[in-house]
C-alpha cells in the first residue's frame, strides 16, 4: 500500500475512532474543569503530565550516556522531544515510530543509526520490565478482591512491592522461567507454532543482550529502572487523580493493571494511537473497573492530552522553530 494512501487510511480511521470516543467524554463538565473554578485542578494535571514525561526522558538519558557518552540534560531533551514527536504522530503507530526517533538521534547527536536505535531500544527494554511487573502485580491484586478492599491500608502496597520485585527479579536473573512462560502464553492464546517460539526466543535473546550490557553497571540499572517506575507511578497517578474529578474513586493498585495493558493500544496504525487508545483505555477502565463510561472516557481525555500530546505538541514546536531558525 502506497505511503499517501496508508497515512489516508490511518487518519480516517484514527478520526472516527476519536468521533466514537467523544461521544462518551462528559464536555461540560470537562469545559467546568478547563474553566475559572477548575485552574488549579489542570494546573495539577499539567504538573502531573511534566513530570511524568521528565522521568521518562531520564530513562533514555540515562540509556544514552551509557551506550553512547555523557551530554547535558537539556540538549539531550530537545533532542529527545522531537524524536518523540516523530515516533508519535506517524501513520504506522508507536510500534514502527522508533525508526523515526532514532533518526533524530542520529542526525541532531551525531551518532551513527545502529547505535541511536540501540540507546531507545535499550529505553524500551527498561519499560517494558517495567511494564510488564506492573501488569503481572496488578492483575494478581485485581483477581482478590479481598486485596482490592484493603488497598487502603499499609500492608497492601507493602505487598504490591514485594511481589513488583519479585517479579522485576525473575526477569532479570530468571530467564528459563521467562522463555516457558512466553512458550506457553503462545500455546494458551492458540499461535503455538516452531516459528512463533524461534520469534520469541530471538526477542528475549535481545532484550537480554541489553540487559547484560546494563547489568555490568548495576548503578545504572538501578538508576533507570527507579526513573521508569516513577514514570508509570506518575501515569497511574494522573489518572487516579482525573478519575477524582468526576466523582470516581478507584483502587490505585488497580490501575497499575489498567494503564500499562491500556498503553498496547498506542502502537495501532494510527498517529499516536489516535481514537483506538483512547477507547480501549476507557474502556477498559470502564470493563475492569467498573466505572462508568462517561466519567471514564473523560479522565482518559484528560490524562492523554496532559501526559501524550502536550509533550508530542512541545517537540513539534521546538522541531519547527529548529527548521525555521536554518
Amino acid at each position: 500500500m502506497r505511503l499517501w494512501l496508508r497515512t489516508s487510511v490511518s487518519l480516517v480511521t484514527g478520526g472516527i475512532l476519536f468521533a466514537v470516543f467523544l461521544y462518551f467524554v462528559d464536555v461540560p463538565r470537562i469545559l467546568m474543569i478547563f474553566g475559572g473554578i477548575g485552574r488549579t485542578n489542570v494546573t495539577l494535571l499539567l504538573v502531573l503530565g511534566f513530570i511524568t514525561s521528565i522521568f521518562y526522558s531520564f530513562v533514555y538519558h540515562y540509556a544514552f550516556q551509557h551506550i553512547e557518552r555523557a551530554i547535558a540534560y537539556l540538549p539531550f531533551l530537545s533532542t529527545h522531544l522531537q524524536g518523540n514527536f516523530l515516533k508519535r504522530i506517524n501513520p504506522v503507530g508507536e510500534f514502527g515510530g522508533e525508526f523515526f526517533m532514532a533518526y533524530v538521534y542520529k542526525r541532531q547527536l551525531y551518532m551513527p543509526y545502529s547505535r541511536a536505535f540501540g540507546v531507545i531500544f535499550a529505553s524500551n527494554v527498561f519499560n517494558t520490565v517495567t511494564s510488564i511487573a506492573f501488569v503481572t502485580v496488578g492483575f494478581f491484586f485485581l483477581l482478590d478482591t479481598t486485596l482490592l478492599r484493603i488497598s487502603s491500608y499499609v500492608y497492601s502496597p507493602v505487598i504490591f512491592a514485594v511481589l513488583f520485585f519479585g517479579v522485576l527479579y525473575m526477569l532479570y536473573f530468571d530467564r528459563d522461567r521467562i522463555e516457558r512462560l512466553a512458550v506457553w502464553g503462545l500455546r494458551r492464546i492458540r499461535i503455538h507454532s516452531q516459528e512463533r517460539v524461534r520469534a520469541v526466543q530471538t526477542s528475549l535473546q535481545q532484550f537480554y543482550s541489553v540487559l547484560d550490557q546494563a547489568l555490568e553497571r548495576w548503578q545504572f540499572v538501578v538508576r533507570v529502572q527507579s526513573f521508569s517506575i516513577l514514570a508509570q507511578l506518575g501515569d497511574a497517578a494522573l489518572v487516579f487523580f482525573a478519575l477524582q474529578l468526576f466523582g470516581v474513586a478507584v483502587p490505585f493498585l488497580g490501575l497499575m493493571f489498567v494503564v500499562p495493558v491500556s498503553f498496547l493500544a498506542t502502537h495501532l496504525p494510527m498517529p499516536g494511537g489516535l481514537g483506538g487508545a483512547d477507547l480501549v483505555m476507557a474502556g477498559a477502565v470502564h470493563v475492569i473497573l467498573g466505572v462508568p463510561i462517561g466519567p471514564a472516557a473523560s479522565a482518559v481525555l484528560l490524562f492523554r492530552l496532559f501526559s501524550f500530546w502536550l509533550p508530542v505538541l512541545l517537540g513539534g514546536m521546538i522541531m519547527g522553530f529548529k527548521a525555521i531558525g536554518r
